[in-house]
């Protein structure tokens, strides 16, 4: 069930005390996160590359278990940073636990992310692409949270 708009502040409050935002005076200064819904909340990543990025989410994520749901070729190996909590998952995997029912969870679009969902067994999900970037001083990359925080879900 997608949070209901009476659940929207709460969680747009908790997510900015997370501290994923910027000091508009200094873009490189990040205020400190503090992991609040550490213990109910699920990080979900669809991908069909290595996680990189995750470096620069270090101070944001690796306090959160991330579900990692690789699209494509599931012989490729995803390397993922080390001090992370994590999952990964592929297509094998996704025929193993579903079965006959695994092909409701399309490939080759980000819609693998559902499997995803469906393993996590925390209250909340935010998911995060791997293409989305930490914003920085000279980059004209800008991730918005207002994008990650619509496609958080509430699990009934």
């Amino acid at each position: 069930m997608i949070a209901t708009e009476r659940e929207w502040p709460l969680i747009l409050k908790q997510f900015f005390f997370l501290g994923w935002f910027w000091d508009r005076s200094d873009p490189d200064k990040m205020a400190t996160p503090t992991p609040l819904l550490k213990d109910e909340l699920d990080i979900v990543i669809p991908t069909i590359r290595n996680l990189d990025f995750l470096e620069q989410w270090r101070p944001y994520l690796s306090p959160y278990h991330l579900i990692i749901v690789q699209d494509g070729d599931p012989t490729k190996v995803i390397k993922v940073p080390e001090g992370y909590d994590y999952e990964l998952y592929n297509r094998n995997d996704i025929n193993r636990i579903l079965g006959p029912k695994a092909s409701c969870i399309s490939f080759k679009d980000s819609a693998c992310r559902c499997f995803g969902y469906m393993m996590s067994k925390k209250k909340y999900i935010f998911t995060i692409d791997d293409d989305c970037w930490v914003r920085t001083k000279n980059s004209s990359m800008t991730v918005s949270i207002c994008l990650l925080c619509c496609e958080a879900y509430k699990l009934v």
